[in-house]
């Protein structure tokens, strides 16, 4: 009840399977933990930014609003991929975009921009979830390949939403995917380092310029040192701070020089696997005009309860913390009858307020 958004998205590390890992797994799943705290999250933060700040903008000059929205919807607006773990949308919210987008490889991430097409902004929430990395190498780029694959699907999805309805907002999300991650992932790896050493050459062809030497060789230099800060050294940092809002005890310290020395320069190795599941598909795609993306399969492990974290622990021995144990199983009983979905009125588009739904002859404010 209460003031609610109608969409969240709650933090997800790939850390549940760490210490089973080997060196190598753990650095890569260091990676694809780091690309939500320093990606996803901080684009959350800013779109609910922006648009507050439009909001007000755009009721203190009506004027003025209406003039910029084009070019704000082009340049500022910027639709967030949900990530299928760890995510809420109400039921009446999943009904207006016409629920869950089946067509493509990665229903999550089409689900977000359906979202960003009818103004729904996605809140994040301050909740942890943990999930497995898959244990192999062989098994990353699979995942990796089916991601992309489900990219090169919201590709079409974002021009027939553009043929649809051609706003500067839906031509700005088509180009946009397609230039950062349609062409960008397969390419990555190779275009940065080719364009350092391209960098690092101009003194060759310009001796006599010392501003272009002192750029040709300074500016790869402090790539080279913020890849490594970026990539190896701050997020485990920041991953270790968030230890005690995980739901069990998960240990990210590094054990001896090997290990400290792979996790911080050998830190490109995920993206050297992300980028040959793209370029699976689109081999597969030119070779037989059909790639069949699959899910990663797991390794099977006996059921076992994780250790609960030192916080956690704190917390459940606190005074006022009730101890029993809760069911897992809901109440088989219901103490109410929902209407039908027909009858559940659509939220306003980009209000993010709560809606009053009807239940069995009451009003319930639903957040």
């Amino acid at each position: 009840t209460g003031q609610g958004m109608c969409a969240y998205q709650g933090v997800t590390l790939s850390l549940a399977n760490y210490a089973t890992l080997d060196r190598l797994g753990k650095v890569s799943a260091i990676q694809q933990s780091s690309v939500f705290l320093r990606i996803s999250i901080p684009r959350l933060l800013s779109e609910l930014a922006r648009m507050r700040f439009l909001s007000r903008l755009y009721a203190r000059f009506p004027g003025a609003g209406s003039a910029l929205r084009p070019v704000v919807d082009a340049l500022l607006r910027r639709s967030h991929i949900l990530l299928g773990h760890n995510q809420f949308v109400r039921l009446d919210t999943l009904q207006l975009v016409g629920g869950f987008p089946v067509a493509g490889a990665t229903e999550d991430s089409t689900l977000g921009y359906a979202l960003g097409l009818h103004d729904v902004l996605i809140q994040p929430m301050p909740m942890v979830e943990l999930c497995e990395l898959p244990e192999t190498s062989e098994k990353v780029i699979q995942q990796n390949a089916r991601w992309y694959k489900g990219v090169l699907d919201d590709t079409v999805h974002l021009w027939r939403a553009w043929q649809k309805e051609p706003s500067p907002l839906n031509l700005a999300q088509l180009v946009r995917h397609a230039g950062s991650k349609a062409v960008e992932w397969p390419i990555a790896a190779l275009l940065y380092p080719v364009a350092g050493l391209l960098c690092g050459q101009l003194w060759r062809f310009y001796p006599e310029e010392r501003t272009l030497f002192m750029f040709s060789i300074g500016l790869p230099t402090l790539s080279l040192f913020l890849s490594i800060w970026v990539g190896g050294v701050s997020p485990h940092a920041a991953l270790q701070d968030l230890i005690p809002c995980f739901p069990h005890a998960v240990d990210l310290r590094r054990k001896g020089f090997t290990e400290r020395f792979l996790s911080t320069f050998r830190c490109h190795r995920y993206w050297l696997l992300a980028t040959r599941g793209a370029w699976r598909v689109l081999g597969s795609l030119l070779r037989t005009g059909h790639y069949e993306p699959r899910k990663t399969d797991r390794l099977i492990r006996p059921a076992m309860t994780p250790a609960t974290s030192a916080a956690w622990q704190h917390r459940l021995s606190s005074p006022g913390v009730e101890s029993r144990p809760r069911p897992l199983l809901p109440d088989p009983r219901p103490r109410v009858h929902l209407l039908p979905p027909s009858a559940i009125p659509p939220p306003q588009r980009g209000s993010g307020s709560a809606a009053a739904v009807p239940l069995a002859g009451q009003t319930v404010q639903k957040s």
